[in-house]
């Protein structure tokens, strides 16, 4: 009886987790894609052909703040020609990453992916930037999902703790159905323990 609760709660707990973070890594694709595609209609007009990398780094800059994810700024050649983080950025520098390359064919690109220098999992997108029908550039998109899986900790936690009650409420409850059922096999065995002894006058109440 435990070991089949055990294992109800464990398919339940693991169905639930991945329905979580599906959930939740749906909710924030969708938002950086809006953020995107917002912030793509916005830079339109200052991806020229001679951008000018301080005020297209600041507008980066004012979306990052807005957005809580660094926002880099791309020409239709995948050169960063802005970038929200000003000292030890990536401008001038060719973007050369798949998400880019979808975007600058007209598509959108999308990662998920653990980074090693800020130790935490995030989610990247690139997004092109249009005018009447042509690519001017990319929008590139990097957001950490630090308070995703923070959450998704939380409720590991939380079913890791009411699994440890359900074993100690099954077990108990266990423990004393199975004395209760034991108690009158026990009187009978004693019973006729007696009996083969030579004591017959056994009586066994029957309830």
């Amino acid at each position: 009886f435990l070991l089949l609760s055990l294992m109800i709660l464990f398919v339940i707990s693991f169905i639930l987790l991945n329905l979580l973070e599906r959930y939740y890594l749906t909710h924030e694709e969708e938002s950086l894609e809006r953020s995107g595609f917002l912030a793509a209609e916005m830079m339109v007009t200052y991806l020229k052909e001679n951008a000018d990398p301080v005020t297209v780094s600041a507008l980066a800059e004012n979306f990052s703040r807005q957005l809580n994810a660094r926002v880099l700024v791309l020409n239709n050649e995948g050169t960063v020609v802005g970038d929200s983080v000003r000292v030890g950025g990536l401008l001038g520098s060719l973007l050369d990453r798949p998400e880019v390359s979808l975007a600058l064919s007209g598509g959108k690109g999308l990662n998920v992916q653990y980074s090693e220098l800020s130790e935490q999992w995030v989610m990247q997108m690139a997004v092109p930037v249009k005018s009447n029908g042509e690519i001017r550039g990319a929008i590139f998109l990097s957001s950490s999902l630090r308070h995703v899986y923070n959450t998704l900790e939380a409720v590991k936690s939380f079913l890791f703790f009411s699994t440890l009650a359900v074993i100690v409420l099954v077990g108990a409850t266990g423990v004393l159905l199975a004395e209760r059922l034991a108690r009158p096999i026990k009187v009978l065995i004693e019973a006729v323990h007696r009996m083969s002894e030579g004591d017959l006058e056994q009586q066994i109440k029957v309830s």
